[in-house]
């Protein structure tokens, strides 16, 4: 079953398609009820419909990354489903190597040599594929809220760091 639960991607709310977003993020990541969680557009990928959700937690302070994108559900073939791309990516301040504010976006080099482009809008556009790939249906996110949330918790990342790294130059 769609994790719509029935509902056509046609009638999808902002409210909605943050549930299943929700949805998703829960069912992937351990002790997901501790997250504040966002989605952001992946700017490495390219894609409108790849995405991150980003959980994110004061504390301890940390983000995992969902890669996710935005497919089609084969037993109800008008609706959409999220469905997992990748890994769920954790970054702290054990494993960052380098950050970066970009202006709109930001970037996080992790110790693996994995490098996460993203970017969270307070309204955002995207993208469902419903009947097939060259139909979808664009449903905006509004998430001004969580989005501010989740800039002050990068700005906490970005003090964090720099103590944290001054810390171990000396």
């Amino acid at each position: 079953m769609s994790k719509l639960g029935g509902m056509k991607c046609t009638q999808l709310s902002s409210t909605d398609a943050k549930e299943v977003l929700r949805t998703l993020f829960d069912d992937e990541v351990l002790n997901h009820g501790s997250y504040n969680v966002v989605f952001a557009h992946d700017h490495a990928h390219g894609s409108e419909l790849a995405g991150y959700l980003i959980g994110y937690r004061f504390a301890p302070l940390e983000l995992m990354a969902l890669p996710f994108a935005l497919s089609l559900d084969p037993e109800h073939m008008d609706m959409a489903t999220p469905v997992t791309r990748g890994a769920t990516v954790g970054a702290d301040l054990t494993n960052l190597v380098d950050i970066a504010d970009l202006g709109s976006s930001y970037r996080l080099q992790l110790s693996t040599e994995r490098t996460l482009l993203f970017e969270v809008s307070e309204h955002t556009l995207i993208s469902w594929a419903c009947a097939g790939p060259e139909e979808r249906v664009l449903v905006e996110l509004e998430q001004s809220t969580d989005a501010a949330d989740f800039h002050a918790f990068m700005h906490q990342v970005f003090d964090r760091f720099d103590e944290f790294d001054q810390g171990h130059q000396s």
